[in-house]
C-alpha cells in the first residue's frame, strides 16, 4: 500500500504503474483476497501517517528552519484525498 502510494501517484493514481507494482510482486508471491482488501486502509493510512509526519518533522521541529529540508506534506494530504474520493472499491478495481 505503502510502494503504490509512492511510486504510482503523479498528479493522480497511474493503473498503468500500479498493474506493473502489483503484476511484479505477485510474480513473486500471490495476494490473497483478505490482503488485497487491507491495501485500501493501509494505503489511506499511510497517506495520512506521511502528511502528519511531514508536518510534524518541520513545523513542528527544534530547530530553526534554516537547518531543515521541507518535505512537502500536501503531496500526501492530495494521495489521501484521492484515495477517499476512489474508495475501497475504486481502489479494489486499480489493484486487481
Amino acid at each position: 500500500a505503502v510502494a503504490v502510494n509512492a511510486w504510482c501517484f503523479t498528479e493522480r493514481f497511474e493503473p498503468e504503474r500500479i498493474a506493473a507494482l502489483i503484476a511484479g510482486y505477485r510474480s513473486k508471491r500471490a495476494i490473497d483476497d483478505e490482503t488485497a482488501a487491507a491495501l485500501y486502509p493501509w494505503a489511506r493510512y499511510g497517506a495520512l501517517r506521511y502528511t502528519l509526519s511531514r508536518v510534524r518533522d518541520f513545523h513542528l521541529a527544534k530547530v530553526g528552519a534554516d537547518r531543515l529540508h521541507m518535505k512537502d506534506w500536501r503531496r500526501y494530504l492530495v494521495r489521501l484525498e484521492a484515495l477517499r474520493e476512489m474508495g475501497a472499491g475504486g481502489f479494489s478495481q486499480l489493484i486487481r
